[in-house]
């Protein structure tokens, strides 16, 4: 969830806004199917600027939309209008926003001396990251190591830790810390190019 936070308030950056003050998400549950197609037709509404968290796919699965300020009014009078149901799951968007950034820099403030006192319930910046696993490593010298698998766009090093207690074992991969669509390509549309 806090996930979503922060591609909110990267959104508003991108978007030139300079907060999320009283912006809400709202939760709608729709009941059936004519009241999913109206929640369709409202995220396609763009003068709204209205930010899905989580699309109208089916009745049973709530849909999550983040609302600016300016256009809650609009939005809860079309609701209740069409007699869909709503709560509000965030009150104050830039309210949870300030509480999340004020937990982040709390917690820089004392890097941890071990990997038992890192912070897991927080976003660290990728030297904290990398800094982590090479106390992990340290730590861990004959079951943990460090490999750099090669530089990303912007020629950072691209580390992975390996767990192994020998050679020729079986082996997983995780692959942690990303984004929705970020880790693999999209698949081709029908008769389009492939990349490759």
């Amino acid at each position: 969830m806090k996930g979503l936070f922060l591609l909110a308030a990267l959104l508003g950056a991108v978007f030139g806004r300079d907060t999320f003050e009283g912006d809400q998400v709202l939760r709608i549950r729709a009941e059936d199917e004519a009241q999913l197609a109206l929640l369709q037709d409202l995220s396609e509404m763009d003068w709204l600027q209205l930010d899905l968290w989580k699309e109208p796919t089916h009745p049973s699965l709530p849909v999550d939309i983040h609302v600016p300020f300016h256009n809650l009014q609009d939005v809860k009078a079309y609701l209740l209008f069409n007699e869909i149901p709503y709560t509000i799951m965030i009150e104050d968007l830039q309210a949870v926003l300030d509480q999340e950034q004020h937990e982040m820099q709390s917690a820089r403030s004392a890097p941890p001396r071990n990997t038992d006192a890192y912070d897991y319930a927080n976003y660290h910046t990728l030297s904290e990251i990398y800094s982590f696993m090479d106390m992990l490593a340290a730590e861990n010298p004959t079951l943990v190591s460090k490999i750099q698998i090669g530089a990303s766009y912007e020629q950072r090093p691209l580390n992975v830790l390996k767990f192994s207690t020998g050679p020729n074992r079986p082996a997983v991969w995780l692959d942690t810390g990303i984004h929705s669509r970020e880790g693999s390509p999209r698949p081709a549309a029908p008769g389009s190019p492939r990349r490759s």
